[in-house]
């Protein structure tokens, strides 16, 4: 059993660490719209929006270093930027249909989420973008 664990570790060691460095980025995006719009009153839009960019910018650093080991570069912070830009759209139209469509977290009606509402939105989103983010930078940002 051990044996397979290495072979696998070793097979999808790129993917296994772009999954923790995304783990970070979700622990920090996930906090910083909990602070905006739980503590602060922030629309959760704009509010899951800001902390999706915190968590980029983390995931470049890490991504750079530690996934892809990249040098940071003007193109491919730019590339990652643009991977980004296309990722929150994504994040954001996935966040407005759970939230606002199919009511995960609304207390009563679109506009009024409960303190933890959006959360549980926000982790559903993630399952969709963290396998687009790391398609899109493994094989356009970080192309060997």
């Amino acid at each position: 059993m051990i044996e397979f664990i290495k072979k696998m570790f070793i097979k999808y060691k790129q993917f296994i660490l772009f999954c923790m460095v995304g783990a970070m980025n979700t622990l920090i995006t996930m906090l910083v719209l909990y602070i905006l719009n739980s503590v602060l009153g922030l629309n959760y839009l704009l509010s899951s929006a800001i902390g999706y960019i915190c968590g980029v910018v983390n995931g470049y650093l890490w991504s750079t270093f530690l996934v892809f080991k990249k040098k940071r570069t003007t193109h491919n912070a730019l590339k990652f930027i643009i991977v980004n830009l296309i990722v929150l759209g994504v994040n954001t139209l996935l966040m407005y249909l759970f939230v606002t469509v199919l009511g995960i977290g609304s207390k009563d009606g679109a506009d009024t989420v409960s303190k933890l509402g959006v959360l549980p939105a926000q982790a559903l989103t993630i399952c969709f973008t963290m396998v687009l983010n790391f398609v899109l930078n493994k094989f356009w940002t970080f192309k060997e």
